[in-house]
């Protein structure tokens, strides 16, 4: 328990370049959610493109792109689960996203924003720049 609440630390986990499939790669966070997890939060270290941010900034995503090809939705739907399909106009919450600003301000932690996605690196950077 954290501050009176239930949680979960989980440590790892597969990736689709392992050659997992992505219903492999997901299905922690689906066993999270059948436990009554109402929300995730997750870290990585992960690559940048943006030419200012540097090695060890944290970055608060508001936004995803799936650049697979691929897609954990695909197969069978499980009505209990939600729509086969949910709506990707705002992936992440606004709320938890509000707090994680108010936070790391509050805390004065820098904290950058930004979208991330799956295999950006393919893209050339300076195509991804010029939105």
């Amino acid at each position: 328990r954290l501050a009176g609440r239930s949680v979960v630390a989980m440590q790892g986990r597969y990736h689709g370049y392992e050659g997992h499939s992505l219903q492999q790669v997901t299905l922690p966070v689906r066993l999270l959610r059948a436990l009554g997890a109402e929300a995730l939060v997750l870290s990585g270290a992960v690559g940048g493109l943006h030419p200012l941010w540097g090695a060890g900034d944290l970055v608060l995503l508001s936004d995803h792109i799936n650049l697979m090809g691929d897609n954990p939705l695909v197969g069978p739907n499980v009505d209990a689960r939600g729509p086969r399909f949910p709506d990707m106009s705002e992936p992440y919450d606004v709320a938890l996203q509000e707090l994680a600003l108010a936070t790391a301000l509050e805390q004065r932690v820098p904290l950058r924003r930004g979208w991330g996605g799956r295999n950006l690196s393919v893209c050339p950077a300076r195509a991804i720049w010029r939105r």
